[in-house]
């Protein structure tokens, strides 16, 4: 069975019954990283962000479920930010010298190669300074320690409760199966669980469209599973309908959920 969201799956047969599996989370990566600065805290920002700000392994880093402000460089998530290039290619360079003749080719060896370090301290100069001509434009524009940016922890975490609010579609997520039942009944029942850090929702509408053979649609219905979903909290629902003998698949997806203040 196909469960349609914003993001599809599809699962093998297993017995009698069809599962399904969907969720909701087709979104851009969260903010969820917060740094001190100058004794302040900012953000939040993803990981990507941090990359360009130029977060040092010193820098302390929190994100919701961390006990307390930690160093960035014991994160195992944060480590990717703190692998060392490698150092430059300096190719050897070789010279054969005719007989006779060792001593001037020996000279013209070691004036070569000095070349050739000069010519690449000279582009890694040019590198460097093209580097630092970009991170200043991107921090220029992201820079995190402008005081007008500067918020408190409570402000950080109401906006991302404010923020998880209004997108119930991308934190709610769940499996479910349907069957017939001895009176002909389609029977649709699985579990829904809210991957919010702070929202909590209830009453989660889903709607069901019962498909063909042929995966066209032959109707629609709306169904409400009524309860309270708490940040990381499972709840099982079960839904009954009348959909008749052609139906041989539905797609289910949730398609609202209401936040509780």
């Amino acid at each position: 069975m196909l469960m349609r969201t914003i993001g599809n799956s599809i699962q093998p047969l297993f017995s009698e019954e069809i599962y399904c599996y969907f969720t909701l989370s087709n979104s851009p990566l969260m903010k969820i990283w917060f740094i001190r600065h100058n004794n302040e805290s900012f953000g939040p920002y993803t990981v990507e962000e941090l990359k360009n700000l130029g977060v040092t392994k010193e820098h302390y880093v929190w994100k919701e479920g961390l006990p307390g402000w930690v160093l960035a460089n014991s994160v195992t998530e944060l480590n990717p930010l703190f692998i060392p290039a490698p150092p430059a290619f300096v190719p050897s360079e070789s010279v054969s010298a005719p007989v006779g003749n060792q001593s001037a080719n020996y000279t013209y060896g070691r004036l070569n190669k000095t070349r050739w370090r000069l010519l690449w301290i000279g582009i890694l100069l040019v590198l460097s300074f093209v580097t630092y001509l970009v991170y200043a434009s991107q921090s220029a524009r992201i820079s995190p320690f402008d005081a007008s940016s500067q918020k408190s922890p409570e402000q950080l975490k109401a906006e991302l409760a404010q923020t998880e609010k209004q997108n119930p579609g991308q934190y709610i997520s769940g499996h479910a199966a349907n069957r017939k039942n001895l009176i002909g009944q389609t029977v649709v029942e699985g579990t829904l669980i809210n991957s919010a850090t702070i929202a909590v929702f209830k009453d989660v509408v889903l709607q069901v469209d019962f498909m063909s053979r042929t995966n066209s649609i032959i109707s629609s219905q709306k169904f409400t599973v009524y309860g309270i979903f708490r940040p990381g909290q499972t709840v099982a629902f079960k839904e009954k309908a009348l959909a008749g003998k052609e139906v041989q698949d539905v797609h289910v997806t949730v398609v609202g959920a209401t936040p509780v203040d």
